[in-house]
């Protein structure tokens, strides 16, 4: 407050003199109601001298204290916008500022999980595709992988890649035949590796032993291996060697034993009286061939053999399918190939979950499944529903991830197309029969491969469309 002293008050009797009593406080008066009143240099920053803002009225009956509310949402000079700092920019644009290519842009990684509420995006805006997430990527700054649903393309269209395939490091291997490749493929950067083998060598099947893969040579009887490094070299030199026959024609199909120190593998002998065998090859110590079966049917086919084993030594056999005639089904002891039992069976294509054999017919019309402890048949279903199948084409497009049985099969109608067979474990009903893709006539759905998360699908063709599919299990 003003800091001015008026004069001494005065006793009764004393004489008030006008220069020093009265013309000072008369002047100091004056001087303050003529020259602005009460300013603000007539204020103390005490807040014990302040105004109460209820003590001032700012007309209408609002008091200072109550002002606020009159420019909030609804009050009576609602504040609408506001120009921020005099630049000309309103705050209702002010998100421009921090979006991308805005004067203050947020860097990348400043919104973080924790600054999300939990399902603050719905499932319409978090769709599987690629395609359907490019508003996420671009209002979030993501970079997303790529939809489950992908096919790649191989160098060569009539590599052909058959068989059992692998996963080794993130990376799917097939062996092509067309081309006397295994592909090296290569999902997270759409880039194929042609590993390079002899011409003639035919690599078919595939089996992982630790970091090695083994290659069953179909054309040249022989097995190699790929190394981490994708260095090739030979392990077996020779599989038409005795005790198999030296007639040996093309092999496929290859299954190890429970150390993979020994696979079984199946062949034919084609013009001969018994063309089809089953063959016991060792992979460490003299590799080679150990025991050969052979089925002595003229016009059957041995399918893939499966390796069981409950136990030890007398309790570990093969199983294979022979579709001699009616179909036969044969168990034979994994250590010399010495018969056990056989099962007359309608069938074609087996594949072995650990339990029981799941049987495709092929026609197409029914699935079968087998004890092979026991050799009776134990149930039996129609094919699921889905495409309509013509045949269950490739004897070692089968599989088994742990989760469902797989056989490569051909859809109905005079355009054939690569269609798959799904049949889930334990409970085998609900399965599909669908279409992974549609590259024309007479294309297979010829090997498969998974990690665990994908199902790998080998496509081709002696004619071309030699692709490999990734799809979700």
């Amino acid at each position: 407050m003003p800091n001015f002293i008026p004069p001494a008050a005065k006793s009764e009797g004393q004489t008030l003199n006008a220069t020093t009593d009265w013309n000072p406080a008369w002047a100091a008066l004056a001087s303050y109601l003529n020259n602005g009143g009460i300013g603000n240099s007539q204020f103390s920053s005490d807040p014990s001298e302040r105004l109460a803002g209820s003590k001032v009225d700012l007309g209408g009956g609002v008091s200072a204290s109550a002002h606020a509310s009159r420019h909030e949402p609804g009050g009576a000079d609602e504040v609408h916008d506001i120009d921020i700092l005099n630049t000309g920019t309103l705050l209702s644009a002010h998100a421009a500022r921090h979006a991308s290519g805005g004067a203050d842009p947020l860097p990348a990684g400043s919104i973080s999980q924790a600054m999300l509420a939990f399902s603050a995006f719905g499932d319409a805006n978090l769709l599987m595709r690629k395609h359907r997430q490019a508003w996420l990527a671009k209002n979030l700054g993501l970079t997303l992988d790529s939809g489950p649903h992908q096919t790649i393309s191989l160098s060569s269209s009539t590599a052909q890649p058959v068989g059992q395939g692998v996963v080794r490091n993130g990376k799917v291997y097939f062996g092509c035949v067309g081309n006397d490749t295994v592909v090296e493929v290569d999902f997270s950067t759409g880039s194929t590796v042609d590993i390079a083998f002899i011409s003639g060598d035919d690599p078919r099947s595939l089996l992982l032993v630790g970091t090695d893969i083994y290659v069953l040579c179909s054309g040249s009887k022989k097995i190699k291996k790929i190394d981490i490094s994708n260095v090739v070299t030979t392990v077996v030199a020779a599989l038409n060697v005795a005790p198999c026959d030296t007639n040996m024609d093309y092999a496929e199909g290859m299954c190890p034993n429970s150390d993979g120190t020994v696979v079984f593998i199946s062949y034919k002998v084609v013009g001969q009286v018994n063309p089809t065998h089953v063959a016991r090859v060792a992979l460490t110590g003299t590799p080679g061939p150990t025991h050969d079966f052979s089925s002595g049917q003229a016009t059957s086919d041995i399918g893939v053999p499966h390796f069981i084993k409950r136990g030890a030594g007398s309790d570990e056999f093969v199983v294979f399918v022979d579709t001699f005639g009616t179909g036969l089904l044969y168990r034979r002891l994994a250590s010399n190939l010495s018969a056990v039992d056989t099962l007359v069976f309608d069938h074609n294509r087996a594949v072995y979950d650990g339990n029981l054999l799941v049987v495709a017919e092929a026609a197409g019309a029914n699935i079968r499944l087998v004890n092979p402890w026991t050799m009776k048949e134990v149930g039996s279903f129609a094919m699921p529903g889905g495409i309509g199948i013509d045949s269950i084409w490739a004897r070692d497009a089968i599989m088994f991830d742990g989760r469902a049985c797989f056989f490569g099969a051909r859809t109905t109608g005079s355009v054939q197309k690569p269609c798959v067979v799904r049949i889930p474990v334990p409970n085998y009903g609900g399965g599909i029969v669908m279409q992974v893709e549609d590259p024309g006539a007479n294309v297979d759905a010829s090997g498969f491969a998974t990690d665990g998360s994908f199902l790998y699908v080998a496509l081709g063709s002696t004619t071309g469309q030699s692709k490999i599919l990734r799809t979700l299990l």
